[in-house]
């Protein structure tokens, strides 16, 4: 069954999508469907300029979800003892936003921050040099759970981004 997608720039272009195949993926909402195939056309004052033909696809990888339960048995460790500013922190929490992804499951590039939570205070404050070591580690890891869709790969639910803590208190100290 072939399904019509459009959007378009009033008066410039327009993109036609034209959706056909099994069903690839569908959001837990139900709003968000993608075919296995995707056939798109460019039309620019009433012409096809453009077209090209996607193939959507899910590549099964790692997930946030099972970064954060690697760090809590033990298995993602990170060189914490090199920074000498987190020797009486207790935890750190990684804001990791903006992830983006190729189509074959690499993660290219994503933000991250850490906030370290020190002993005997409420405050989170940032940490610099620990958020390039895990962006450097998180960009190592390979395939993530990536969606492939029109030639683009975007996260599947919580890999858009999102936060992971990082426990100290149980790690050695200097």
């Amino acid at each position: 069954m072939l399904k019509i997608q459009r959007s378009s720039l009033p008066g410039i272009q327009e993109k036609i999508s034209i959706g056909e195949g099994e069903l690839e993926y569908r959001f837990k909402g139900g709003y968000c469907v993608y075919d296995k195939y995707e056939h798109i056309y460019t039309i620019n004052k009433g012409q096809v300029t453009e077209y090209q033909l996607a193939e959507n696809k899910v590549i099964e990888g790692f997930s946030l979800d099972e970064l954060s339960q690697n760090i809590n048995n033990g298995t993602f460790v990170l060189d914490v003892h090199k920074y000498k500013k987190l020797a009486r922190a207790d935890s750190i929490n990684f804001e990791i936003k903006e992830m983006q992804y190729d189509t074959i499951g690499h993660l290219v590039n994503c933000k991250v921050k850490a906030y370290g939570r020190f002993l005997r205070r409420e405050k989170w404050r940032i940490v610099k040099g620990i958020d390039q070591e895990m962006k450097n580690r998180l960009i190592g890891i390979y395939p993530w759970h990536v969606l492939c869709v029109s030639g683009f790969g975007m996260g599947i639910s919580s890999d858009f981004g999102g936060s992971v803590c990082y426990p100290l208190s149980n790690k050695k100290k200097r």
